[in-house]
């Protein structure tokens, strides 16, 4: 499990019974819930970020129109992904991670070139 004192730089809580959290708005409304947990925690509180992944995952909440990008965020089950943020930080001050601001752009630009369709399918193999 996730500790912020050893070795472990990085844990995924899949959920993966039948139900829970199936639903993208319950599932967000559950990551907040988990920051809140982590960040409330002195032991947690800025050594942990989470990354969220969801099969029903929306870059908007709003958009009714379905994104390639949308596929940047996606995963068979609902996922929180939890990295140690002290390997993070370590890995930006080491020039390891070039433009990490950009990394969500480039992501999506590279899905939008393969297509919607064919993220689509992709996903679908996983399945």
């Amino acid at each position: 499990m996730f500790s912020p004192n050893n070795k472990t730089e990085t844990t995924l809580l899949v959920l993966s019974e039948s139900g829970l959290l199936r639903d993208y708005r319950d599932f967000v409304h559950a990551s907040w819930d988990v920051m809140s947990l982590i960040t409330d925690n002195d032991r947690f509180a800025n050594k942990c970020q989470v990354v969220n992944f969801h099969p029903a995952a929306k870059h908007s909440l709003y958009a009714d129109i379905e994104s390639a990008a949308d596929y940047t965020i996606r995963s068979p089950y609902p996922i929180f992904h939890l990295l140690k943020e002290e390997s993070i930080m370590a890995a930006l001050r080491a020039n390891f991670i070039k433009d990490p601001e950009g990394i969500p752009d480039r992501n999506a630009k590279r899905l939008h070139k393969l297509g919607l369709e064919e993220c689509k399918r992709r996903y679908a193999e996983l399945l």
